[in-house]
Order: structure tokens, then sequence, then C-alpha cells
């Protein structure tokens, strides 16, 4: 039997989870509303292949975008439509970590063409404008955990230069 790994993401708007999958020449999206399915497999984002996309949440809008591309996409739950937005500021890049606070989103690390990151960038819903903010201080890494609490971003784990990164 032949196995063809597939990288998942997933993001909450309000009740609804959009859960996505890079799989062949599309990232498929679903919509998942109290564990059930209410349609849209298959939904799929313009693009291409996308391994290690960004995921995350503002105002009530979902948004998703690099795993390899720069594009960026907004999701609203409420006419169940996509929009994009302006593209990511930075060096194309996949599995970087996102998160966002207040009207803002953030996305850095990840791995370019060669290298793992260490970069950031932040971009704001109201001005659909990516800033670069302060490099990240910590060892340049690829495939971390990012996550936000109140007004405080964290990143830890992930891979750097060939090693497992702990901290």
């Amino acid at each position: 039997l032949a196995f063809r790994q597939t990288l998942g993401l997933a993001v909450q708007v309000h009740e609804q989870i959009v859960v996505g999958r890079a799989v062949g020449q599309q990232v498929l999206v679903q919509a998942l509303v109290e564990r059930s399915v209410l349609g849209h497999a298959g939904y799929s984002l313009a693009g291409g292949l996308r391994t290690g996309a960004v995921a995350m949440c503002i105002g009530g809008k979902g948004y998703v975008g690099t795993g390899g591309m720069a594009d960026w996409w907004e999701y609203d739950p409420a006419n169940d439509t996509w929009t994009q937005k302006a593209d990511f500021g930075g060096i194309v890049r996949g599995r970087a970590v996102g998160s966002s606070m207040g009207t803002k989103g953030y996305i850095g690390t990840g791995n370019g063409d060669v290298n793992p990151l260490y970069d950031f960038w932040e971009w704001d819903q109201k001005t659909d404008v990516w800033t670069q903010k302060a490099n990240f201080e910590g060892i340049a890494r690829y495939g971390a955990v990012g996550f936000s609490i109140g007004n405080k971003g964290y990143i830890g784990s992930g891979y750097g230069n060939g090693t497992t990164l702990c901290k």
C-alpha cells in the first residue's frame, strides 16, 4: 500500500472550525460545526500545493497562507466566502508559526529555499499591510509551535540546522 503524507491546519472562527490539509495540488478546506460536517468538502484555495501553511483567527474571520506560497486568504464564515488579501511581505516559506493578537496577525520563522528563518512579520487586518518586526531572538527554526496569550506571543520547539529544538 502506498500512503501520501498530508499536512493539516485548523482555526476556529466563532462556532465554526475551518480545517485544511495539503493534498496533491490544493489545500482542501472543510467547515465543521459542533463536530458535524456541514459541507464544503473539496472547497479549495487557489495557488496550488502548500506545505506547512499558517492559519489564524482575527475578528471572527479565518486566515490561511504561506505554506510555500506568498498569498494570504481571508475566510468569512457569515458569507462562506474566501477573499485574497495582500501577499505575505517576507520570504516565501513553509512550516512557519503564526498567531494573532487583537486585529493583528503574526507570522515568523519557517523554512525558505534552503535555511531556517528567524524573521517576523505583522499583518494589520484594518489596513491589509504587512510590516517587518524584530527578528526572533532564538535559533532560526521551522516546524515550531507558536501561539499567543493575551498580548504576548510564544514560540517553541521545531527544527533548526538539522537539530530538533526543545526550547
